[in-house]
């Protein structure tokens, strides 16, 4: 799966219905790896969107 495949329709209405979606993984293990550890660099990120964007990285091993 990649964030290009994901069915961003289904998603949108999940979204619509219930405020929040679950989305199936979009990033590979390193790929969670490498961005939740810029998360630490604060100049990376406006300070709201670190707070409210509520991602959750998941290790799948």
């Amino acid at each position: 799966m990649s964030i290009n495949t994901a069915d961003w329709t289904a998603i949108a209405e999940e979204v619509d219905a219930y405020g929040c979606a679950l989305t199936p993984p979009v990033l590979t293990p390193a790929e969670c790896a490498s961005v939740s550890g810029l998360y630490g660099e604060a100049a990376r990120f406006r300070s709201g969107l670190r707070h409210t964007l509520g991602l959750v990285f998941h290790d799948a091993t």
